[in-house]
């Protein structure tokens, strides 16, 4: 059987013979031995999980921060009844007024062996560690000479000039260590099995990863094909953010150092906290405008709520099978909900591969000659009149997706629009989504859906639309489309206070539509205040990032937790 790699991270240097006397009883570790303290150490714990280790031992404040640096299993070396005692008796026989400093783990202990020996020795409690310095400049006021405390404390002491004594691990302490190391491997050992495998798999494979915590903590990565990480921490963990906001799997063009890259996203929610790995490869295009692409992973299909005739009837012909894999035009005006459509037509019938969303002018620039690997869907939003040049080259991207088995959907909000004249697009399927209007007996589920979401997403309170309510949304001459449906639930969902939203919340939140695309509203009624005025242009910008908060914030030039905040006022 291999040797357990264990790792012994100390504080300080006076312990190593000690351990090193220690490990020649133990024959199934393999030790390596460091001495760091606090930051210091961490580093080495660092270094101990890229090469392998299975455990790490440490002491203190050393292996609470190491705990939280890294994946790997920390034992940590507690301060025994004989430790004290031994640091206890030498600091006995001193005349110098003497203290003992340290956290309630050690103090509650020392304080009961001071008073059963008889010990003339002032004991003090700290909480946290930055207390030590101005407690020890008020112990040398008081004439306090000899101070006994960890290594935290002893360096200080030093600063001090005072006489810091180490209390320190003796043998029995290190024995239990090892002993507390050999069971945890020996529970775990199934486990760690697969951890080496799977460490292994992905760095044998110059695969470049990194997997993180919800919480920011990188689990592991490895670097192959860059020296180091290639893009940077607010790029990572913004896409991270996404990725756990989102609920999915997601694929981003992201540019860094003119070098184009792809960054795909796994999120893994089978833990407590949940669990993102990032894999990231160079990608063939050096545009810059390529981070206008968008790939995403549609497991499931979207909700499509679907209680009126016309929606309906456009439910049950999208899911034919003949749908799965024509061009297909989907024609309606702006927030009726086309790309919902094209992700719902990808996933309802089953496709394997990507989602990727583009613009028309940057599908061109960029895959003239192709898609990328395993897109099985192309999203091409068509939001101006066609150049005559850019319809033989749309007509040539329905000829190359044919080849590479990948199905295109074009979106666009005008009737008239050119598309080729060619046989392919005169075979492809056609489809107006309709407007809010035109599904006004979509509008109760649609509210009902919509404040579940924000339920879920933004924290909210109310989890119920009294039926009055109901009834005056119905009663609404809607002159807007489901977009803005989904803008005025969430500011009635974000301003009730209650669990129900009735008439009420609607009378103090009236509806008005927002703007056209492009174009902030410049109406400014005489009663309002800077921060309605202020809410209007955030949700007009979040209807236009299609309630992205990332892009949002990042254009209203601010960051999430500042919009976040913003959103819950």
């Amino acid at each position: 059987m291999n040797k357990i790699n264990l790792w012994f991270i100390t504080p300080y240097q006076a312990i190593v013979p000690l351990i090193e006397e220690i490990k020649k009883e133990h024959a199934q570790f393999r030790v390596t031995i460091k001495v760091g303290n606090l930051e210091n150490g961490v580093v080495f714990a660092r270094e101990a999980e890229k090469k392998g280790a299975d455990m790490i031992i440490s002491r203190g404040g050393t292996a609470t921060l190491i705990r939280e640096a890294v994946n790997v299993p920390v034992i940590d070396v507690h301060i025994s009844g004989y430790d004290l005692l031994r640091s206890i008796t030498l600091a006995e026989h001193s005349s110098y007024k003497k203290a003992l400093v340290g956290y309630s783990n050690i103090t509650i202990g020392a304080s009961s062996i001071i008073d059963l020996l008889d010990i003339e020795m002032d004991v003090f409690t700290i909480g946290h560690a930055n207390e030590v310095k101005q407690l020890l400049g008020q112990l040398k006021n008081d004439g306090y000479t000899r101070i006994l405390g960890d290594v935290v404390t002893v360096a200080a002491a030093k600063e001090f000039a005072l006489d810091g004594l180490l209390i320190q691990s003796g043998r029995e302490s290190i024995l239990e260590a090892f002993e507390e190391a050999e069971h945890t491997f020996n529970s775990q050992f199934e486990s760690q099995k697969l951890i080496h495998v799977m460490r292994d798999l992905l760095t044998q494979r110059d695969q470049d990863v990194v997997i993180v915590k919800q919480g920011g903590q990188i689990l592991f990565e490895h670097w192959a094909k860059f020296q180091k990480r290639p893009i940077s921490d607010h790029d990572l963990f913004s896409i991270i953010g996404q990725t756990i906001q989102e609920h999915r799997s997601l694929s981003r063009i992201m540019l860094n150092n003119k070098e184009t890259l792809k960054v795909d996203t796994y999120l893994n929610t089978q833990f407590e906290e949940k669990v993102v790995t990032v894999f990231i490869q160079s990608f063939p295009s050096t545009s810059a405008e390529s981070m206008n692409i968008q790939f995403e992973q549609v497991k499931y299909p979207p909700a499509l709520v679907a209680k009126s005739s016309t929606m309906l009837h456009l439910n049950e012909t999208i899911q034919h099978p003949s749908f799965a894999h024509k061009a297909i035009v989907l024609t309606g005006a702006s927030g009726t909900g086309k790309k919902l459509i094209a992700r719902y037509i990808h996933s309802y019938h089953q496709k394997s591969g990507w989602f990727m969303k583009i613009d028309h002018q940057h599908l061109l620039d960029n895959f003239s000659k192709g898609f990328p690997d395993n897109v099985s869907t192309v999203f091409v939003q068509i939001n101006q009149e066609l150049h005559p040049s850019h319809l033989s080259v749309l007509n040539d991207i329905l000829h190359m997706a044919k080849t590479q088995s990948t199905q295109v959907i074009i979106s666009t909000e005008s009737q008239n629009i050119r598309i080729p004249d060619d046989e392919e697009w005169k075979k492809a399927y056609r489809l107006t989504i309709p407007t809010l209007k035109e599904r006004v007996d979509d509008i109760h589920n649609l509210s009902v859906h919509f404040l579940a979401e924000f339920h879920q997403s933004l924290g909210t309170q109310p989890v119920k639309i009294h039926d009055n309510a109901i009834r005056a949304l119905l009663k609404m001459d809607w002159p807007a489309n489901v977009r803005d449906l989904k803008v005025y639930m969430r500011r009635l969902a974000l301003s009730e206070k209650g669990y129900v939203i009735d008439t009420n919340t609607l009378a103090k939140n009236p509806f008005y539509p927002t703007e056209t695309k492009g174009s902030i509203p410049t109406s400014i009624d005489k009663k309002e205040t800077l921060k309605d005025i202020e809410k209007k242009i955030i949700e007009q910008v979040l209807k236009e990032e299609e309630f992205n908060q990332t892009k949002t914030a990042k254009r209203l030039g601010i960051n999430r937790a500042t919009l976040w905040r913003k959103l819950k006022e």
